[in-house]
């Protein structure tokens, strides 16, 4: 019989032993990495490439998919960890929900924001429902055919209906951990 531990370092396997003690080092490296707007933008080109059996080439810079596609697992793995956390934000007081949804929806300002209202206020909740409509395996073997289909010469053998919803958690895992950096972690830090 497997402690709840091993089990949890098994299903971790990015990350050090300090990673799963503190996930919030994995947010805050995503995004020390690129703002959020690189990030979608990286995960926009890389749909492309995938959609329309483009090859993924030298002059896109293979490395650079291979570096995101490792952060993207660290930071579901993260997200995995924190979904059960019980977290959420800050009490809000009926009178400041309306500023802070306001203050929320200005940090995603320039992508279009996913987050529903509930969502902008506790970002957690993206966490919960992302491994709710799938396990962290499932999202880690979307991930291998997405990097495979990237260098392959074939046909996509990805259904689109499979990659649009990858696309739009992604996208929504992306928008919570950055309003979760931002109000949270940048705040420990300085």
């Amino acid at each position: 019989m497997h402690t709840k531990k091993e089990v949890r370092q098994s299903l971790t396997y990015h990350l050090t032993a300090e990673e799963i003690s503190n996930p919030y080092l994995l947010i805050a490296q995503f995004f020390d990495i690129s703002d959020l707007s690189d990030h979608l933008d990286f995960l926009d080109e890389w749909k492309e490439h995938v959609i329309t059996d483009q090859l993924y080439t030298v002059e896109n810079c293979p490395a650079n998919l291979l570096h995101e596609h490792r952060h993207i697992l660290k930071l579901l793995e993260a997200a995995w960890l924190l979904r059960k956390t019980g977290k959420i934000s800050p009490l809000i007081y009926p009178e400041l929900k309306e500023c802070l949804l306001e203050k929320q929806k200005e940090e995603l300002a320039g992508c279009s924001c996913l987050l529903n209202e509930e969502e902008l206020l506790n970002p957690y909740l993206v966490f919960r429902l992302l491994f709710q409509t799938a396990g962290l395996e499932s999202y880690r073997e979307e991930l291998r055919d997405w990097l495979e289909e990237s260098f392959s010469k074939e046909g996509s053998s990805i259904s689109y209906e499979d990659l649009a919803t990858t696309y739009k958690f992604l996208k929504k895992l992306y928008q919570a951990a950055w309003l979760i950096y931002s109000k949270e972690l940048q705040r420990d830090l300085s």
